[in-house]
């Protein structure tokens, strides 16, 4: 862990025990591991079939993966019983990415034909936006003092953010090490993200097997459904 970097009263060590303590519990998914299955990468979903019938404006599907709801209640999220996430390839062959979530198909009852993966429990460390937004009131402060509102973390001082961000990166590459996706946790900002997402959406999961591209999916409480984004670098 880097150390030695002070700005305005505040120390790096500060920052990353602030990040300690606002930690998240999550999941990782790979196909190495025992136990439950938890989830499927690739292959195909019994009761939705990979060819759309003709008078469909859409081809044929694409089963990504699939991760069982049961994940994110044990993080304590409101979630569907089931999260599919699908590539739609309509006959263009222009592609388009959709969640399917239907709560009457419980996960015991469905058939798949990909990989199974098994889960781990985590920890996920918050990236330095997170920290400005939902860290503790030592950390307001820090950034009142700066003449800075919390949701103001890209005018933090480079030299603190630098240190902190290292020590984030080298975090979340022990956490992705030898996943397929990750279930819960806090998420990254993209280089095409305007904000850092608010904290009432809930992060379903993230990608990580065959990237780039990488795939989120979040579950909005408000429309009580999924979206996915796709991301590359």
């Amino acid at each position: 862990m880097e150390t030695g970097v002070s700005i305005r009263g505040m120390t790096s060590d500060e920052l990353f025990a602030a990040g300690e303590a606002i930690a998240k519990p999550c999941f990782t998914l790979a196909a190495s591991g025992e136990g439950q299955v938890m989830g499927y990468w690739g292959g195909s979903r019994a009761d939705l079939p990979d060819e759309f019938p003709p008078e469909v404006k859409f081809e044929r599907r694409r089963h990504i993966t699939s991760v069982d709801g049961a994940l994110l209640a044990r993080l304590g999220s409101e979630a569907p019983a089931v999260v599919s996430l699908y590539e739609w390839i309509d006959r263009d062959e222009e592609s388009h990415l959709q969640v399917e979530t239907d709560a009457r198909k419980p996960w015991p009852t469905l058939g798949f034909s990909g990989e199974p993966l098994y889960a781990t429990e985590r920890v996920s460390f918050p990236p330095f936006e997170a920290l400005c937004l939902h860290g503790s009131a030592r950390v307001g402060d820090w950034l009142g003092s700066l003449g800075l509102r919390r949701y103001q973390y890209w005018k933090a001082p480079r030299e603190i953010v630098e240190a902190y961000d290292r020590t984030y990166q080298a975090r979340l590459g022990e956490l992705h090490a030898g996943a397929d996706l990750v279930v819960g946790g806090w998420h990254d900002m993209w280089p095409e993200d305007d904000y850092y997402m608010p904290a009432e959406m809930t992060y379903v999961l993230r990608t990580l097997r065959d990237a780039e591209p990488w795939y989120t999916v979040w579950y909005s409480p408000m429309s009580r459904g999924c979206f996915a984004r796709t991301h590359v670098t």
